[in-house]
């Protein structure tokens, strides 16, 4: 069992703990079949019913009772029966693997809902309804929520039912994220870094590469941290290197960047390298130096020009993910404007114009998207997106969510709305519902007119 000071000692994990475990990781590694704890028993069992007599099965299975067996056998046929005809050696690799859960497996089949099966649900007038609900009166929600998320649940099981049986006849699920997370994450996991690199060498256990690996494995599980700082800027004794203010007195999602900015403040560099309306700098307006924190490589670059080529060289080996990546409390990758990223007129640091704030870099793709018509052909512009063309701005915002982790907010969330929820149309609604808070902060509708 692990507590939220590690591992017990002497307690295990409790069944629907393992369960869950079992089950999230076959899905994450693409399995359709469940992974089952009893489904391990079996293959033992079927193991030793072909290697040792029925009298040491049962024994080493606890069976008082042979035909108990008989509970983990498999529908299919055990024995070639050709080969044993012709006294031949069987050839059991077909049906091993039609037993085995290797048969429903692929490591390219979605993991989740895509936008346009997202949208779908939505679309739902149930689901409509209900979250119409939440959203007048929060306080009174009759557990809706709850109905909700069974009908969610529902319908992903459906759909990934229906995706795999699409994907294994011929469809091509080309609308997804390749970029690889964790090269992303490593910078932060030194020990699943060189786990990864050194777990699968040949080497004795005794040897300095063995010993490191059963540090690093231990290290994971024993881990309790809910928190990563960058490379180089972690606390001193629990406290800020710079201003020795105590890490635990602030929250946990803005210490690492409470250090991030002790730090650009100990070099005279502003907090932020924005723009003001008139195209200056804030350093300059504070006769501050220039300093920019690349989050991708986790390291501070000095100097505007050095910032440029740094900024050109990632446009020159670009990734398809643009959403922003949060990982253990702390931004580790920013959000990127796919627009700017292929726009030639701009200088490099501005196309690599780093976001911090989800619907402040969602806003901002709005007034790119505003620029086309929404009902035409329209180009994926991302560089990495060569020769795609989409119709409809609508489409194209399901291929930032499916493609490039462009994710939209949740539907009843009030700062900003789902923009790619509805086919967009020529002529706009004369009606609409928009979203307010009371003095209260009690959420409720208030009802336009049209003018």
């Amino acid at each position: 069992m692990v507590k939220s000071d590690g591992p017990d000692d002497s307690k295990a994990l409790t069944f629907s703990s393992l369960r869950h475990h079992f089950s999230s990781l076959a899905e994450r590694d693409g399995f359709k079949d469940k992974l089952r704890v009893h489904g391990i028993r079996g293959g033992v069992a079927n193991k030793l019913d072909s290697n040792v007599s029925q009298a040491a099965r049962s024994q080493a299975l606890d069976h008082r009772a042979a035909d108990t067996f008989r509970k983990y056998q498999a529908p299919l046929k055990a024995v070639d029966i050709q080969a044993a005809y012709h006294g031949l050696v069987p050839s059991l690799e077909g049906r091993d693997m039609q037993q085995s859960m290797e048969h429903h497996r692929d490591s390219n089949v979605p993991l989740h809902l895509d936008a346009a099966a997202n949208n779908h649900f939505e679309a739902d007038p149930n689901v409509i309804s209900i979250s119409e609900r939440i959203a007048r009166i929060t306080q009174k929600i009759d557990h809706k929520t709850k109905l909700r998320k069974k009908l969610l649940q529902k319908f992903k099981k459906d759909w990934w039912e229906t995706s795999y049986d699409e994907y294994t006849s011929g469809n091509n699920f080309s609308e997804k994220d390749t970029t690889s997370l964790f090269d992303i994450y490593r910078k932060y996991t030194p020990e699943r870094d060189r786990l990864s690199k050194d777990l699968f060498r040949e080497a004795s256990i005794d040897s300095e590469t063995g010993k490191q690996c059963l540090i690093d494995l231990i290290t994971i599980c024993s881990s309790t941290e809910y928190l990563v700082y960058y490379p180089g800027l972690q606390p001193d004794n629990g406290q800020c290197p710079r201003c020795r203010v105590s890490m635990s007195s602030l929250p946990i999602q803005v210490r690492a960047k409470h250090i991030l900015q002790c730090e650009r403040y100990s070099r005279n560099g502003a907090q932020y390298q924005q723009l003001y309306k008139n195209n200056k700098r804030a350093h300059r307006r504070v006769n501050r130096n220039y300093l920019e924190f690349c989050y991708l490589c986790a390291e501070m670059v000095d100097g505007e020009e050095e910032w440029k080529k740094h900024c050109q060289i990632h446009i020159e080996n670009l990734t398809p993910r643009c959403g922003m990546l949060r990982y253990r409390n702390t931004l580790i990758s920013p959000g990127l404007c796919p627009f700017c990223l292929s726009d030639g007129t701009k200088e490099y640091d501005a196309r690599f114009r780093q976001w911090r704030d989800k619907s402040t870099l969602l806003n901002h793709i709005d007034e790119h998207l505003r620029l086309l018509k929404p009902l035409d052909l329209v180009s994926c512009p991302h560089p990495c997106c060569e020769n795609r063309e989409y119709k409809g701005t609508a489409a194209l915002q399901r291929h930032f969510f499916d493609a490039h982790s462009l994710e939209e907010p949740r539907p009843n969330c009030q700062a900003r709305k789902r923009r790619w929820g509805v086919e967009e149309t020529e002529t706009a609604s004369a009606e609409h519902t928009p979203f307010k808070k009371n003095k209260v902060g009690v959420v409720i509708m208030q009802k336009v007119d049209s003018v």
